[in-house]
Parts: structure tokens; sequence; C-alpha cells
């Protein structure tokens, strides 16, 4: 879990950030487990009482740059454009993301069931 937070927070080959920055790429696997990591992070921290700032700065930090790379991809005068980015889904993607991102800062885990795109990794099927 930490693990793979710190990699896409340093962009290390195969994580989600990763795909995104140098790859312009949209990897799903690479997305659910940042995503994942979040949500067990989320856990971890709302057991022990204590929101670790570092890991606080990595998660902004990784959901900022996310979040701006969405922007890059739409915005008509970036050159930059990701493949196989889920277009007709990326909403749902970003909810998903917000939940993560605010469930964290707040020590709130969300009920899987609350959101119209599955997480398949849950029932093993990505």
């Amino acid at each position: 879990m930490n693990k793979i937070l710190a990699d896409n927070f340093k962009c290390i080959e195969g994580s989600f950030v990763f795909y995104l920055h140098e790859m312009a790429e949209f990897n799903e696997l690479a997305f659910w487990d940042y995503y994942n990591s979040i949500v067990a992070l989320t856990t971890l921290a709302k057991e022990n009482s204590h929101l670790d700032r570092k890991l606080l700065d990595m998660v902004c930090n990784t959901y900022d740059y996310i979040l701006r790379s969405f922007m890059w991809h739409f915005h008509p005068k970036d050159l930059y454009s990701i493949s196989n980015l889920p277009e007709d889904n990326l909403p749902l993607y970003i909810e998903r993301l917000e939940f993560a991102f605010n469930g964290f800062i707040r020590g709130q885990i969300y009920d899987d069931n609350i959101f119209e795109l599955p997480n398949p990794t849950i029932n093993d099927k990505l």
C-alpha cells in the first residue's frame, strides 16, 4: 500500500503516475492499484488515529498530478494526449479519486456500493 503510493509519488515505472507522465497512457490496473492503496492507507490512518504528513503530501501531490494530467489532455492548446483514456467513464474514475482523496483526509472509508463504477479488483475481475 505504502509502496504503491510512494512509487506513484516518485513516478516509478509501473505506477499509474508513471504511465500518465512517461507513457501518456491510462493504465487501468495501475489506476486501481493506486486507488486501492489510498483506501487501504485511509484504513490504517483511521485505526491509528494519526494522519502522517509524509503520506498526506504524497496523496495530495499524486492526486493533483493525476487531475492536472486529465485537464491537459482536454486542453485544446496542449499537445499532451492520454491514450486508453476512458473518456466516456472518466467522470466516474474522477469520482473514485475524489472520494479516495477526501476519505483519506477525513479518515472515512466509503462503501463500494455507492459508486456507479465498480472496482474490478474487489472481485478479481481486472
